[in-house]
Parts: C-alpha cells; structure tokens; sequence
C-alpha cells in the first residue's frame, strides 16, 4: 500500500544526504514493520496530501481528523491529541478569539483546526504551504498572525532562533485537535485496517512514538 508524507520539517523531509525521514515518515515505517504490511512512502505538499487520499491515488496518510473528510476516509487509529494555537506578529497581541477580527491569520492549506474557527467567514485566513512558510512569513509581517499546531510552529521559530518568541508574545489556544492514521475509502487493503491499529497502539503504548517524536523535535 502506499502513504502520502506531508513534506514539511520535522514532519517529512530530506535529510543533507538524501535520506527521507521525519516524524511521520518513521513513524509509518514502524507501522508496516509491526504490522507486516507493505507501505510506500512518498512526500508531498500538504494539501495534495488530503487531495491524493480521497481521490484513492494514496492508501494512508497520518494528520488531524476532520469532519469534511469523513465520507471519504476512514479513521483507522488515533495517535495523539496535539494542541492548536494562533499566535500574533511581533506587535499584534492574540489573546482572545475576538482579538482576530480584522487580522490577516495565516494557516496550512486544507488544515481544519477548530470548528469555530473553521467556519467563521468572518476570519480573513490565508493558506499557505507549509508551516515554515507561515512562520517565516509571520516574522517578517506579512501576515498578522498564524494558526496550528503550536508543536509545529514552537518547531519552526526554534529553527530561526527565535526560542522564546510563544513565551513572549502570548497566543490563543483554539483547542485541541486528534491526530489519526487514515486509509482511503477506495483503498483496496481495507482488510489489514485490524493489524495497522493494533500496531499504532503498540507503537503509543509502549513509547515508541514518543520517542520518535522527541527525536524529531528535538534535533
């Protein structure tokens, strides 16, 4: 079967020597070898991810749930619970949800975060590719604030030396929002769905995706 890697530090990448890896990357490897099953991996730009797996060009692909998507994937194991965030430009105070109206937020192309958020067509979202875009993109002002995941986004402001930047300038937690392994409703493997679960419990039970993601994150 084949999986769809969102390209994105520390998520999927190439490493200086040409070696793919990344939290999700590893983390699938470790499913098709507790599970027994074949997967081949490919990276891709986030939103061709969600795109290749509804349209059943791609078996699996790990990332948050989303009610949008459900006639068309299937959650076949829950990972973790990653906590969602806005956080404001140098200047822009973010707080509160009303302190969005009227600002320019930045975010992943097809990410669905919070419900209310999501769905309030007062908000002027902009999409972007990736969060290293979003954040390179939130220092420099040109949007005034971002919304995500606030792993990802502590991530990347770390890689720019910018450590204390969330301490300092305060965000607005929009939630939390569950992390799945998902298969295509056009997949053909749906019969090794019981043994792609039972492996990502191994894998969370025991510590081994814990592990994989200090790894990661802490590199």
């Amino acid at each position: 079967m084949k999986a769809a890697v969102i390209e994105s530090k520390p998520v999927g990448y190439v490493k200086e020597n040409g070696m793919r890896t990344g939290v999700h990357w590893d983390f699938l490897s470790q499913i098709s070898q507790i599970s027994g099953q074949c997967i081949e991996k490919d990276l891709l730009p986030f939103a061709r991810v969600w795109g290749s797996l509804e349209a059943g060009s791609y078996d699996l692909a790990v990332g948050f749930s989303s009610a949008s998507r459900d006639n068309k994937v299937i959650k076949v194991a829950l990972i973790r619970e990653l906590k969602t965030i806005v956080v404001g430009a140098k200047g822009t105070k973010v707080r509160h949800y009303e302190d969005l109206a009227g600002l320019t937020i930045g975010k992943t192309r097809a990410t669905k975060l919070n419900y209310r958020f999501d769905n309030d067509v007062s908000l002027h979202i902009v999409e972007l590719n990736d969060y290293q875009h979003g954040v390179d993109m939130l220092l420099a002002g040109r949007i005034d604030a971002l919304a995500g995941s606030y792993r990802v986004i502590k991530y990347q402001l770390e890689q720019l030396e910018q450590v204390s930047y969330l301490d300092k300038s305060g965000f607005h937690v929009l939630g939390a929002k569950q992390q799945w392994l998902h298969m295509s409703k056009q997949s053909q493997y749906q019969e090794a769905i019981p043994l792609l679960k039972r492996a990502v419990e191994i894998l969370r039970d025991n510590g081994a995706l814990s592990t994989l993601i200090n790894k990661h994150y802490n590199e």
